[in-house]
């Protein structure tokens, strides 16, 4: 283990009327940063499931602050880490393929920390996320699955399971006591392929299926080898695309969300016995969500619909007032701004999100009409897609085509409302062209175009003259 660095000052969740308000505190508490890979929001508890899945976490919910509607900026990992790490949009820190990799100058939280005087610690078990790409930078120590595969005990080849996270996580914890820190933890259960590893149940089953998939770890590992990307195709090859699969996916997904689910319990008993007076500040959230064959999607990486953006934001510890909530919706990319500004980090991030958690952080009455944008490049299908969302209304521009959903009536997306009321339809058009027009992309300066492609699109379909 590396040296760690001097530390300083962070941040407190406080509940201040109907706002919530993030302040300085002395002594500052430190951070613990857990994201879960693929978590969907509504696969929990707390957010609404009707199964079992997530006791430690709802349990979280209950002691901190839970916010109702969270959104990542992006349908899959490294757009939407770089966006919670830089306060950028995609087309700003420009990582929307998977060649990309982040700028050395980009604004960064880790590093913002560290100059602010704390210890910072990464264990991340997406391989994708990692020091080649940019995403080392700032941090004391920086483990990382493609790197590290010694470190994972339980779940490689496939990945380092939530356990091995956990143990990992545990033991920087021991090793940061006395210290002021910062703990990105990034654990990949339940990304696909759905397999269970050592110390996972299998618990929500159903004894009827006769189907072909496999379930777990060790059935596969004599066919995978010491090859990561031999998991997927053999998974896959099992499954028959129909009802009984379609479940069996689900019933699995749930299983290795518990499972994380019980590891992250481990990981915050350790933090609590360490901490009695829970004054360590813990935000949980996710990259993305997962379309278990909503939409005709098996997994993520699509156009943003609600199952593949929106995800769950919860922050415990340090003083939050019990069961205090919000409704959001809140966009992930204001987050490292937050926090480094609370830190006291002599840092600038992007203003590019909507402005509802800094406005809490402030506390002030949020935004009157916030707005959620999300773009997401689909490398295999060459499509650029757009979402923006204002008041349960939400309009998605896809390649050639267009759909406009009423989630707050129709949550599932399947109803395209796109014609029905135009004028609504040009407003959201021109919301969306003022976000945008908002951005600087990482490919061009500040007074460049806004993305006339974008523009010659809204232009066709009639939104905009």
């Amino acid at each position: 283990m590396t040296r760690f660095a001097k530390i300083g000052a962070v941040v407190v969740v406080l509940l201040v009327a109907a706002a919530v308000l993030l302040g300085r505190r002395s002594p500052p508490p430190n951070i613990v940063f857990i994201v879960v890979d693929t978590l969907r929001a509504d696969r929990l508890g707390t957010y609404g499931h009707d199964r079992p899945t997530s006791p430690h976490l709802d349990a979280l919910a209950a002691r901190g602050l839970q916010v109702d509607s969270a959104y990542a900026a992006s349908s899959w990992t490294l757009p939407s880490v770089a966006s919670y790490l830089t306060g950028l949009q995609p087309p700003e820190h420009g990582v929307m393929d998977w060649t990309d990799r982040l700028a050395d100058d980009a604004p960064y939280l880790p590093p913002a920390l560290q100059e602010a005087g704390y210890a910072t610690v990464g264990i991340v078990g997406n391989a994708n996320v990692n020091a080649d790409a940019g995403f080392g930078r700032g941090f004391d120590l920086f483990l990382e699955a493609r790197t590290e595969p010694k470190a994972a005990k339980t779940g490689l080849p496939l990945y380092p399971s939530a356990q091995d996270l956990t143990d990992l996580a545990m033991e920087a914890l021991d090793r940061l006591a006395g210290t002021r820190w910062f703990l990105y933890v990034h654990y990949m259960d339940p990304h696909a392929p759905y397999l269970l590893p050592p110390g996972a149940e299998d618990r929500f089953a159903d004894p009827e299926y006769d189907g072909f998939l496999v379930t777990r770890l060790d059935d596969v590992r004599p066919v995978m080898g010491p090859r990561y990307m031999r998991a997927y195709p053999y998974f896959w090859s099992k499954f028959q695309d129909g009802p009984a699969d379609h479940e069996r996916i689900r019933a699995l997904y749930d299983s290795k969300v518990a499972y994380v689910d019980a590891q992250i319990g481990r990981l915050l008993a350790h933090l609590d016995a360490s901490d009695p007076d829970r004054e360590t500040l813990v935000v949980f959230t996710s990259d993305h969500g997962e379309g278990l064959f909503e939409h005709g999607i098996r997994e993520h990486e699509e156009e943003p619909y609600e199952h593949q953006v929106r995800v769950p934001l919860i922050f415990a510890g340090a003083g939050i007032e019990p069961g205090s909530r919000i409704a959001g919706p809140a966009e992930l990319v204001d987050l490292p701004g937050v926090l480094a500004d609370l830190a006291g980090a002599d840092a600038t991030f992007g203003a590019s999100g909507n402005g509802v958690l800094p406005a809490a952080v402030a506390g002030e009455a949020a935004p009157a009409d916030p707005t959620v944008l999300a773009h997401v490049r689909i490398a295999d299908r060459d499509l650029v897609a757009w979402s923006i969302t204002h008041r349960g209304r939400k309009l998605m521009l896809a390649g050639e085509t267009s759909r406009v959903f009423d989630i707050a009536a129709d949550p599932a997306e399947l109803t395209d409302r796109g014609g029905e009321d135009p004028a609504a339809d040009r407003d959201l058009a021109a919301r969306l062209q003022a976000r945008i027009g908002a951005l600087v992309p990482a490919e061009r300066s500040a007074s460049g175009p806004v993305d006339e492609a974008l523009l010659e699109q809204l232009r066709a379909l009639g939104y905009i003259d």
